[in-house]
């Protein structure tokens, strides 16, 4: 899927994908009704009448992480819109904004749409001061669930599956650009790295051997900083590691050790050091 940012006022209408997608709240008002009221703050006063006509008419509930797809509504040049909803809370934290991509992705999935612009302005009004870790939220919700470990089916059947091509991150002409490009990048390099490391674990056992998990770590870590060292058999065995030597010997593909460092710091400063198994 790709990922781009979008400025509202540089894009022709024609080039706009079908879908806008906006978080919005469902509170009760502090009357004696108790009726629930639509916040969501950022948004055209169209969309906030369109939310707030569905919900009277039952169209939408305003229950945490409900998706509802409004269609062909034509509303600020989108043929649709869908509102995804977070709750009553007033406070919303980026493992809210991932849940909530995370189920725009599912609707725009079931509901065969291809393309959806997600509104910055109104996911900002939500996150505080830390736009960047918001945008990173939403993208991350977006790339995990787009994964799906499809390597051993067949061509045809990987060709025709149901998938998200394109999504926008939609901002006005007042916000500034340079976080949510920040946030962009980051949440494309966690996922990133999530979904590697996912795909390892899903690889049969048979498969993805020793020898093959070291030359794929190392495949991986050409162009960064990481440098990766790959120990052998008789490696192992001449640093004494008598429990990895001992269990490999059960097995026909013979073991690796994988040592990756990244000296990110200044070399006065200890080190960290994490020992997986």
């Amino acid at each position: 899927m790709k990922i781009s940012l979008k400025k509202d006022s540089q894009i022709k209408s024609s080039a706009r994908s079908q879908t806008l997608v906006v978080f919005y709240s469902c509170t009760e008002s502090k009357t004696k009704s108790r009726s629930k009221q639509i916040s969501a703050p950022n948004v055209a006063k169209s969309i906030l009448n369109l939310l707030t006509s569905a919900l009277s008419e039952g169209t939408l509930s305003g229950s945490r992480m409900e998706a509802t797809l409004l269609g062909n509504v034509n509303v600020n040049e989108y043929k649709n819109l869908l509102a995804i909803s977070l709750g009553s809370s007033t406070t919303v934290l980026n493992e809210d904004l991932r849940q909530a991509a995370a189920a725009a992705h599912k609707t725009l999935l079931s509901s065969r749409l291809q393309n959806a612009d997600f509104l910055c302005d109104n996911i900002f009004a939500r996150s505080g001061r830390n736009t960047q870790a918001a945008v990173s939220a939403v993208v991350e919700g977006l790339l995990l669930s787009d994964y799906e470990f499809d390597e051993y089916k067949s061509k045809e059947t990987r060709e025709s599956r149901q998938s998200l091509k394109s999504a926008g991150l939609l901002c006005s002409n007042k916000t500034n650009t340079l976080n949510i490009s920040k946030g962009l990048q980051a949440g494309q390099t966690l996922a990133e790295c999530i979904n590697f490391s996912r795909r390892l674990g899903d690889t049969p056992g048979n498969l993805m051997t020793p020898a093959e998990l070291a030359k794929t770590t190392q495949t991986a870590a050409r162009g960064t900083k990481l440098k990766v060292t790959v120990w052998d058999k008789a490696r192992i065995k001449k640093e004494r590691m008598g429990g990895l030597y001992g269990v490999s010997l059960g097995s026909s593909a013979e073991p690796r050790f994988i040592i990756m460092e990244y000296k990110g710091a200044t070399s006065s400063k200890k080190p960290v050091c994490f020992v997986g198994k």
